[in-house]
């Protein structure tokens, strides 16, 4: 494998949170302060006229949060392919799920406390419910149970843990290179098509960013050579026309018009950094923010919206320094919290998946796809299980 090309995902790491943070921080805040009040606990902000110019260049015509989101999801599907060849399919889950947890655990209280001082500090009730708190600290199992979303990016989260558990069902078309692995987002938007038909269910209301991260698990492909340029052309195609119909069949053309080209632009991104690795930047600072990533992604929203309402719209400071205030809390606290927590339970992570290496056979892949089952046969099992077993 060429490592320039690895590299070049890791550092997009670090350029999509900040991303993320941008559009946030930079526009969401400013354009949008009913939103910031639910998420904080606080009074709505008082407007303050003029809207910053760059507020809007970041919002629009690219999102440059939705973009970062893309961008994720994106080198999400091109890596955890690699993660699964490393160990059985549970042990695999068991590995994202202590590599993920813990961090996102520590986040959420970060979360909560923020949201504490906010109310505190504005003498408003405390917003929240316990149930909705408790579910909150297990992602999926909050948007199973339904509960609502106190620290704005938990969805994304269960997005990529729903997709992991799409890819150890489907561990064996991994293992074997089977093309027939491109069927799955092809069967998501045939069901997100069909959804009248079908009981309420998770996986088809997330269909949509499932079968956009499947491009991802085309590169993937492409990158360790296991199909052609031609026919990389070809499933890329499928995939991203399987992408427009789960969104518009799920989320509508308008949503499509008004998100789907800061994902179009992350694609594009994407693309270009994969075919000139050696253009994206891999200095220390990039290192270091691609390494922070997670954390800093929990933790930009929800404890940068109390500051900034607290130092900008209050105490009436500038609203430079509120941003550059926010963007320092975030880096500090997810810098802490990554060397704390998210490298120990990582190491903890990687001995999970290790450790079972040698035993993967014996292991076997999940009942789902029997590895001596017909390439047909393989396919109707999948279909069928993926919609009756994940993230129901």
């Amino acid at each position: 494998m060429n490592h320039d090309r690895i590299e070049f995902a890791n550092s997009l790491r670090g350029f999509a949170a900040l991303a993320v943070a941008c559009g946030h921080l930079i526009g969401l805040f400013w354009l949008f302060p009913r939103t910031v009040s639910v998420f904080t606990g606080t009074p709505e902000m008082v407007p303050i006229l003029p809207d910053p110019m760059l507020s809007h260049i970041v919002l629009w015509p690219v999102n440059l949060g939705v973009l970062g989101v893309a961008i994720f999801f994106l080198i999400s599907g091109m890596v955890i392919p690699i993660s699964l060849s490393k160990s059985s399919w549970l042990r695999f889950l068991a590995a994202r799920v202590m590599r993920l947890f813990p961090t996102y655990a520590a986040c959420f209280t970060i979360v909560l406390c923020a949201i504490w001082l906010g109310t505190w500090y504005f003498h408003v009730p405390w917003p929240l419910q316990t149930r909705d708190i408790i579910f909150h600290f297990v992602p999926g199992l909050r948007a199973l149970a339904g509960t609502r979303h106190i620290d704005s990016v938990v969805w994304t989260l269960e997005v990529e843990l729903c997709f992991y558990v799409v890819c150890a069902m489907a561990v064996s078309l991994f293992r074997r290179n089977s093309l027939f692995i491109f069927a799955i987002p092809i069967i998501l938007a045939v069901a997100a098509s069909a959804q009248s038909f079908f009981p309420p269910l998770f996986i088809i209301s997330i269909a949509p960013y499932l079968t956009f991260m499947f491009v991802g698990v085309a590169f993937f492909f492409l990158h360790t050579r296991r199909i052609s340029a031609l026919q990389a052309i070809t499933i890329f195609g499928i995939v991203v026309a399987s992408t427009i119909v789960a969104w518009v069949s799920v989320l509508g053309l308008n949503y499509l018009f008004d998100i789907g080209r800061s994902y179009l632009v992350g694609l594009f991104v994407f693309t270009f950094c994969y075919r000139f690795p050696g253009l994206v930047p891999h200095g220390r600072f990039v290192r270091f923010m691609a390494n922070i990533s997670y954390p800093f992604y929990l933790v930009h929203a929800v404890p940068g919206y109390a500051l900034m309402r607290i130092i900008a719209n209050d105490a009436g400071m500038p609203r430079t320094f509120a941003i550059l205030s926010a963007f320092a809390l975030a880096i500090s606290i997810a810098a802490v919290i990554h060397y704390a927590i998210e490298i120990p339970t990582r190491r903890l992570s990687g001995r999970i998946q290790t450790d079972g290496h040698s035993a993967k056979i014996m292991a076997g892949s999940p009942p789902i796809i029997s590895s001596k089952a017909s390439a047909v046969g393989s396919l109707a099992k999948m279909s069928v299980r993926v919609f009756q077993r994940s993230c129901v």
